[in-house]
């Protein structure tokens, strides 16, 4: 395991693994308020895998609440191995790195990407003894398929639309009257109608939204923005007022949809409803394949994602030790648990 700073070289390697997400690229990472150490796992003079890693003294492991996804990203596989030789150099792989995990640090805890599959390497370690194992953790997002739109004159058509097909009979209702109300959607430039609108939205869920988790929303806005992996948009009602926005974040697969909120005004549904149609719309158009809704993992926030018609994906999250089973503490509400 080989330590290497971030910039263009890490990027690379995130750009071109399958679990590679914009979580982990430079431009999210920096933004961040906890010391980054990427590692390249490396066979020879081959990288076979990267890893992030965050450290507050040389034991500390500590994941940031604002990346949903991290973990494990292979390099591509040779071109010449079949699907058993890739499965099987992976688990050598990832069972290494495991054993470098557990050995390098007394404690760590992070999610895995949807498209790591494997977790047999972790689930492995120490198996057969009650003493330091490793959790492996279900979780689920929801990911809606764009390749279907894309058709502008279709956008407000819900009897045409493809789009519009997946969608929920109430959330399809909801958005129909939505279309009807005098909203009008923008691109802005400034992140302060988005964490203010994100900070009402956590205050209403009873959910902490202290000022150093805004300083660090608006510092990820800027970063991502400024390096165009991101835009914020915003919902405007009728009297001028900001009612919806969401930071959507674009890499070189996917869309995310990073942090959203809604005003306690009436009609606050109907403009989340609505805001959430137009970026659909408007990723579709410009050819993004899908959108990840990231986290699908509370009632809060599970059946709003889900209404538009996703595939609901699943993705882990490990801890090491693992909580002994008689533990009865419930886990802490956090931003990756979106």
């Amino acid at each position: 395991m080989v330590p290497v700073e971030l910039g263009a070289d890490w990027d690379a390697l995130v750009h071109k693994s399958s679990e590679g997400t914009i979580f982990s690229l430079t431009a999210m990472v920096e933004a961040l308020s906890v010391p980054a150490r990427p590692f390249l796992c490396r066979r020879g003079d081959q990288t076979v895998a990267g890893l992030l890693t965050f450290s507050l003294g040389a034991l500390d492991f500590v994941w940031s609440d604002f990346l949903v996804y991290g973990g494990i990203m292979f390099s591509p596989p040779d071109r010449k191995q079949n699907r058993a030789q890739i499965s099987s150099d992976r688990l050598i792989i990832s069972q290494f790195i495991v054993g470098w995990l557990t050995n390098k640090f007394d404690s760590f805890s992070f999610p895995g990407t949807p498209e790591f599959d494997d977790w047999r390497a972790f689930l492995w370690h120490n198996h057969g003894s009650n003493n330091n194992r490793i959790d492996v953790e279900l979780r689920y997002t929801s990911v809606i398929d764009l390749v279907a739109g894309g058709s502008p004159e279709f956008t407000d058509n819900l009897s045409q639309n493809p789009l519009a097909l997946q969608l929920a009979k109430s959330r399809r209702q909801v958005i129909r009257y939505g279309l009807a109300e005098d909203f009008s959607v923008r691109l802005s430039e400034s992140s302060l109608p988005l964490v203010r609108l994100v900070g009402e939205t956590f205050e209403r869920q009873g959910l902490d939204f202290s000022s150093e988790y805004a300083q660090i929303l608006e510092g990820v806005c800027y970063s991502l923005t400024s390096a165009g992996l991101a835009n914020i948009w915003i919902l405007t009602d009728s009297l001028g007022r900001d009612v919806a926005a969401a930071l959507i974040g674009i890499d070189q697969k996917r869309a995310y949809y990073l942090f959203g909120g809604g005003s306690g005004i009436d009609r606050s549904e109907t403009a989340g409803s609505v805001l959430m149609w137009r970026i659909i719309n408007a990723l579709a158009q410009q050819g993004i394949t899908e959108l990840d809704l990231e986290g699908i993992n509370s009632p809060a926030r599970g059946y709003f994602k889900t209404s538009f018609g996703g595939r609901i994906v699943p993705y882990h999250r490990v801890r090491y030790p693992a909580i002994p089973e008689n533990h009865d503490s419930a886990n802490p509400v956090s931003g990756s648990e979106r």
